[in-house]
């Protein structure tokens, strides 16, 4: 590896489904410096964000057909040779892993391709407490295993961080927080011209048939049971008996629609659901909305949290994660406690029917926005890491290459 040469970076994704993990990586080998860098995607064939390989600029995509979500040890070997010889055959310097799947294979393919700086990013741990206890041992071990060859620990909150430390996962030096990030400009500018705002909440509304006086809850998330749309579907059922002016609309899909669909028909709620499938307005429907909500069971940072900031929008979402960090509690928006339905339906309640408590708490979403919640802040910080990185390679200081400095798994 030449110092005055470029590096060449592979970035590491599972699918490429519409989820934060999935954008960020997207954003990362858009954005990162070509002058300084030869960019490369390996991902899955699952995922419906595929359109957008056609828009990255200069970036070498591959994708790895036995690279699934699912375990499947036949094409999870498989997939872990396909790693590795495109490591060996592109002479990667770096490789940054990205979701469980991409961060177990790829790393342990780093490891044998002897690649000088392994890097993973930590959007949300494999393991939770809400998976048996026996499963999430094992996502614990790997997890471990996968530490003592990793260079550098990226989490996109404290909270992340916290829950690897405490399940032994690597050590502190190892760990480095940079957040999760959005296309600020593409949301604030939006929101900041009222004219855009009041006609879009007009086009809208009246293609959803939503009444332009109704009271709209949004939720953006794939239906997967980390999104716990249940309790969603639970709280609107409580709203709805008590207020008649609420609309709440999903934008979202995944493998639990149908059952999310009838469960909402069980409860007689039709007329007071829109189900929108994947969306590519997200800005637009955010603008639209009055509460943006959300009731995962588990998070790293989401980047529901900063677009809605972004677009000034209050925001009601159970206390998971990262979530934490960035909302204000009464202020830019409310958190409940995971589970608790009854407390997220009074909130909502109360907000459709307050205006003043409303009001200051737009305007407090509006002023919260920080830019480091932007992706050219998050960039910046990933080339940042990935030259105190390469120096270190030079020095024979990286963690990768001393076995004797690895954390032990006890």
């Amino acid at each position: 590896m030449q110092s005055n040469s470029k590096k060449r970076v592979l970035h590491a994704v599972t699918t490429l489904e519409l989820g934060g993990a999935q954008k960020n990586t997207l954003y990362s080998v858009d954005l990162l410096d070509k002058t300084k860098y030869d960019v490369f995607l390996l991902h899955g064939p699952e995922g419906v964000m595929h359109d957008k390989l056609s828009q990255l600029k200069d970036v070498r995509c591959y994708q790895s057909n036995n690279l699934i979500r699912s375990i499947n040890p036949f094409k999870d070997l498989l997939c872990l040779i396909d790693i590795y010889k495109y490591l060996k055959n592109n002479k990667i310097d770096i490789i940054h892993t990205h979701s469980s799947k991409a961060g177990i294979l790829g790393r342990i393919a780093a490891k044998l391709a002897k690649v000088p700086v392994i890097v993973h990013t930590a959007h949300g741990w494999g393991f939770h407490d809400y998976q048996k206890r026996l499963v999430k041992a094992v996502y614990v071990w790997i997890e471990r295993f996968c530490a003592k060859f990793t260079d550098k620990i990226v989490v996109v909150s404290n909270e992340t961080q916290t829950k690897g430390l405490i399940e032994k996962v690597g050590i502190t030096s190892q760990y480095i927080k940079i957040h999760s990030a959005i296309e600020g400009d593409l949301f604030r500018n939006l929101s900041q011209d009222q004219s855009k705002v009041d006609q879009v909440r007009r086009s809208l509304r009246s293609e959803l048939n939503i009444p332009a006086e109704a009271f709209v809850v949004l939720k953006v998330a794939c239906f997967k049971h980390q999104k716990n749309h249940t309790d969603f579907i639970l709280a609107a059922k409580d709203v709805c008996q008590k207020s008649k002016n609420c609309i709440f609309v999903l934008a979202g899909d995944g493998e639990l629609r149908a059952g999310i669909e009838a469960q909402i028909k069980e409860f007689g709620l039709e007329n007071n659901f829109r189900i929108l499938g994947w969306r590519k307005d997200i800005p637009e429907l955010m603008v639209m909305s009055d509460l943006i909500a959300m009731t995962s069971l588990f998070e790293g940072l989401p980047q529901v949290c900063l677009q809605t900031l972004a677009v000034g929008r209050p925001m009601i979402m159970y206390s998971a994660d990262g979530i934490k960090e960035v909302i204000d509690h009464d202020k830019t928006g409310v958190l409940v406690e995971p589970k608790n339905v009854a407390a997220f339906a009074k909130s909502i309640i109360e907000l459709s029917s307050h205006s003043d408590k409303y009001e200051a708490m737009k305007l407090a979403s509006q002023k919260a926005w920080k830019p480091e919640y932007d992706v050219k802040d998050m960039v910046h910080k990933i080339e940042a890491l990935y030259h105190d990185l390469l120096e270190k390679i030079e020095l024979g200081e990286c963690h990768a290459n001393k076995t004797d400095h690895a954390p032990t798994s006890s």
